[in-house]
């Protein structure tokens, strides 16, 4: 029996070429891309002030029971019927601060979400807040009698 000869040459292949075009690949789209800004919420602070209290009978309150919105204006603790339940915070926030606006008293308002309320509800209340232009807000923890009167509430 003949034995069958291998003659198979072995194949070099150079990849410098190779190497090279992914690099001008690389610089090409580093270069050409644009890098996405971050969306963030501006946060306007305002000035240390003592003499200044935000409370719920000089303004509004908007509370959160299980990411549902309710709001009050004036002393809702006092007067536990001036709470009410909110499907357009927007409009609220409108007409609440044009009769600010004719009492000439500038709108307070506090939101207060509880431990249930998800981030994202209350990103869309400061959304709402910087599209009705009302700068003055504070976001504060539950204080036990609101939360006292929030668990009442339908």
């Amino acid at each position: 029996m003949a034995q069958i000869e291998n003659n198979k040459k072995t194949i070099r292949m150079d990849m410098t070429p190779l190497v090279d075009l992914a690099f001008l690949l690389l610089t090409f789209f580093v270069l050409t891309s644009t890098l996405t800004k971050q969306q963030a919420i501006d946060l306007t602070f305002p000035p240390k002030c003592i003499d200044c209290p935000i409370t719920p009978a000089n303004g509004m309150t908007i509370l959160f029971k299980r990411d549902k919105l309710y709001y009050a204006v004036g002393d809702y603790i006092k007067n536990p019927t001036k709470i009410i339940a909110s499907k357009d915070i927007i409009k609220e926030l409108t007409l609440t601060k044009k009769a600010f606006n004719k009492m000439d008293k500038e709108l307070n308002i506090v939101v207060m979400p509880d431990d249930s309320t998800s981030y994202e509800s209350v990103i869309s209340v400061i959304d709402a807040l910087n599209i009705t232009d009302n700068h003055r807000f504070v976001i504060q923890d539950v204080n036990p009698s609101s939360s006292l009167v929030m668990r009442n509430t339908r």
